[in-house]
């Protein structure tokens, strides 16, 4: 059976999210979801988007929907924010109860520390509860292991241009991290075969014609000239 992977864009319709510059944490979430999903899935990971669109479906519904569905790991992405250009960084939130150095904290901690390492994005760790009280919904409400993923501060110059700059890179990150927390061992997608040189041939038709004889002699004029020559019917 395969691995079930549920992925949360966070924000979204009228929950914008955090701004900077005409810039919406809503609209990143949602890029960087659907590429992260598009790589996981492509490990033959069953993925569930909690919305592809720009709408806000009911927080505690995502979570719901998630532990209905069976997920064996539910991501939450957003992008950070404090004053600008006063922080930067990544960091990923868990639920308090989680121990230190247990399950869920270690999974949170590879795909914050790759990420990191792939981007050049500071590395803020690994952090119980939420910033202001005691427990995001998406790691309160689940039933699964679960992060919250701040994917860089949307208000720090420096990190959105690591956000835009490498992106792809990011998006793999994090995807091979989802793997790794639900046991499956990323494998590079294989490149198409390379054509071996000199194996492209080129054909040009030189000739059509109504009867079959004029056909025939037209090749044995051509061979004698030392062409290749064949007849095929239309």
């Amino acid at each position: 059976m395969s691995k079930k992977i549920y992925i949360d864009a966070g924000h979204g319709g009228d929950s914008i999210g955090a701004t900077y510059k005409g810039r919406k944490e809503q609209d990143d979430c949602l890029r960087l979801a659907l590429a992260v999903g598009k790589l996981v899935a492509a490990q033959g990971i069953e993925v569930k988007y909690s919305r592809t669109t720009n709408v806000n479906p009911d927080l505690t519904g995502r979570c719901k929907e998630a532990n209905s569905w069976g997920a064996d790991y539910f991501i939450s992405l957003h992008r950070n924010a404090f004053k600008p250009n006063q922080a930067q960084g990544v960091e990923a939130y868990v639920y308090s109860k989680c121990k230190v150095g247990g399950p869920t904290y270690n999974k949170a901690k590879v795909i914050v520390g790759d990420l990191c390492a792939a981007t050049g994005f500071a590395n803020r760790g690994v952090k119980l509860g939420a910033p202001s009280y005691t427990d995001f919904a998406v790691n309160r409400v689940t039933n699964m292991d679960s992060c919250l993923l701040e994917c860089g501060f949307i208000d720090s110059d420096s990190d959105n241009k690591i956000f835009d700059g490498k992106f792809n890179a990011m998006a793999l990150a994090i995807a091979k991290g989802l793997c790794a927390a639900v046991g499956v061992t990323y494998k590079e997608p294989q490149k198409p075969a390379e054509k071996p040189a000199g194996g492209v041939k080129y054909y040009v038709q030189v000739g059509a014609f109504a009867d079959k004889a004029n056909a025939e002699n037209f090749v044995k004029a051509l061979k004698k000239d030392g062409y290749t020559a064949i007849i095929k019917e239309a």
